[in-house]
C-alpha cells in the first residue's frame, strides 16, 4: 500500500507524520535541527503541507513574546508542532510563517529521484555550493590550551545533510578541513548515530548551534582534544555523559594552510566579524530604541494612570456630593411629611377633644331641670301626680 498524502512537495529525502505516513514536507525545506519542543528536538522548516492549523494564541516562550498556530495532521489529527504567525521581537522576524515540527512525531524516508517530480526546478550547476551559516567560536582543550573555530556551514542541492568546512586557528597558524557528506556517513556509522542525529549533534560541538528553546550548555556538554603533527592536527570532540564519563563522537584531520589561504582564511573571517559587529549594532539599537519607546510608553501609562486617579477622585466626591444633597433634601423632604403628619394628628385629636366636652355640656344643662329640688317644674310635676293619686282613691267604694 503506497503512502497516503493530499499534497506533495517531491524531494529526494522526505518528511511524513510518524502515526499515519501521510507526507508533510522534504529535506530541502528544513532550516533549523536546533529547536526544542515538548517530545524534545524539534526541527524548523519554511514549508509544510497536508497540516490543520488551530487558532491563533498568544504564548510567552523563552526567546520572547509569539503569536502561533497549533498545526495537527490532516488525516490522522494529532498534533505535530506549531506555525510562527508572529514575533515581537525584532531577532525573532525570521521565524514568521514557519512551522515547527516535532522530530519525535515525524520520519524521514528516501524520496524520489529529482527528474521525477513534476514542476521541479533543475539546476545545471549541481555542485554549486550556498552558504548556509558561518560561526566563530572558542574551544577549550583537556590540557588547557584555547583555541578558535570558524565553520561555514554549507548546503548542496545534490546531499541532503550539511557540509562543514572547518578552520582551526591558534592565533598564528590556521589547519582546515571539509567535513563533507561521505566522511559525516562514517563518523555517524562509527558513533552508532543515525546520520540525522549525528549532524545534530555534530553542529552543536563545532557550530554552538544551540536556540534559547534548547537549554543545553555547550560550554560543558563537549570536550575538545587537539594533536598536532609536522602539517597537520587531528581535532577530537567528545559529549560529556557525565562528570568522569564522556562518550567520542569524532575526529578529523585538519591540514596547515599557506599564506595566501590563510590570508583568505583571515578575510572570511574579518568579513563575518563586522557583519557580526554590524547586526549586533543594529540589534542594540533596536533595542535602545525599544527601550526608549517603553519608557516613553511607561511614563505616557503613569501619567495617564494618574490622571485616571484624579479624574476617578474627583468623579467620587461630585458624586458624593451629589448623593448628600439627594439625601438630605429627601430627609428635608421627609422631616416636612413626618411635621405634617403629626399636625394633622393633632388636629384631629383637638377635634375630637372638642366635641367629647361639648357633648358633655349640653348634656349636663339639659337634664338640669329634671334634677330634684334644682326646679320649680319638676316639684310642679310631683305636686300634680300627688293629687292625682288622692282623687283616685276618694272616688273608690
Amino acid at each position: 500500500m503506497g503512502r497516503l498524502f493530499l499534497e506533495h512537495l517531491g524531494g529526494t529525502r522526505l518528511f511524513s507524520c510518524t502515526n499515519c505516513d501521510v507526507f508533510l514536507t522534504n529535506r530541502s525545506e528544513l532550516v533549523s535541527t536546533r529547536f526544542t519542543g515538548a517530545t524534545g528536538r524539534a526541527f524548523l522548516f519554511n514549508k509544510v503541507v497536508n497540516l490543520d492549523f488551530g487558532e491563533v494564541q498568544d504564548r510567552i516562550m523563552l526567546t520572547g513574546r509569539h503569536m502561533v498556530r497549533d498545526v495537527s495532521c490532516k488525516k490522522c489529527k494529532v498534533k505535530l508542532g506549531w506555525m510562527y504567525e508572529f514575533a515581537t521581537d525584532e531577532s525573532q522576524r525570521y521565524k514568521e510563517g514557519r512551522v515547527i515540527l516535532e522530530r519525535a512525531l515525524i520520519t524521514e524516508s528516501e524520496g524520489f529521484p529529482e527528474n521525477v517530480v513534476k514542476n521541479q526546478e533543475t539546476d545545471t550547476s549541481s555542485a554549486s555550493q550556498t552558504v548556509y551559516k558561518e560561526c566563530f567560536r572558542m574551544i577549550e582543550t583537556v590540557n588547557g590550551n584555547t583555541y578558535f573555530l570558524f565553520t561555514v556551514q554549507t548546503k548542496t542541492k545534490s546531499y541532503t545533510i550539511d557540509e562543514l568546512d572547518v578552520t582551526l586557528i591558534d592565533g598564528l597558524d590556521h589547519w582546515n578541513c571539509k567535513i563533507e557528506n561521505e566522511m559525516l556517513k562514517s563518523l555517524a556509522s562509527q558513533s552508532g548515530l543515525c546520520l540525522l542525529d549525528y549532524a545534530e549533534v555534530l553542529l552543536s560541538a563545532l557550530c554552538d548551534e544551540i536556540t534559547a528553546e534548547g537549554n543545553d550548555d555547550v560550554k560543558t556538554a563537549f570536550l575538545y582534544d587537539v594533536a598536532f603533527g609536522s602539517q597537520y592536527c587531528q581535532l577530537s570532540w567528545k559529549q560529556k555523559l557525565s562528570n568522569c564519563t564522556f562518550y567520542h563522537l569524532g575526529t578529523a584531520t585538519l591540514t596547515k594552510i599557506g599564506t595566501a589561504e590563510v590570508v583568505s582564511s583571515l578575510q572570511r573571517l574579518y568579513n563575518f566579524s563586522f557583519r557580526e559587529i554590524t547586526n549586533l549594532k543594529e540589534t542594540l539599537h533596536s533595542l535602545e530604541t525599544t527601550c526608549e519607546r517603553l519608557k516613553q510608553e511607561r511614563s505616557q501609562a503613569f501619567a495617564d494612570l494618574k490622571q485616571a486617579v484624579e479624574t476617578k477622585r474627583y468623579a467620587e466626591n461630585e458624586l458624593i456630593a451629589k448623593f448628600e444633597k439627594i439625601l438630605n433634601e429627601k430627609k428635608k423632604r421627609i422631616r416636612e411629611l413626618e411635621d405634617k403628619q403629626l399636625f394633622n394628628i393633632q388636629q384631629s385629636t383637638d377635634s375630637q377633644s372638642d366635641s367629647a366636652s361639648s357633648i358633655e355640656l349640653f348634656t349636663s344643662d339639659q337634664l338640669a331641670p329634671f334634677r330634684p329640688g334644682t326646679s320649680t317644674c319638676a316639684t310642679n310635676f310631683f305636686e300634680d301626680k300627688d293629687k292625682s293619686d288622692s282623687n283616685i282613691q276618694k272616688t273608690t267604694p
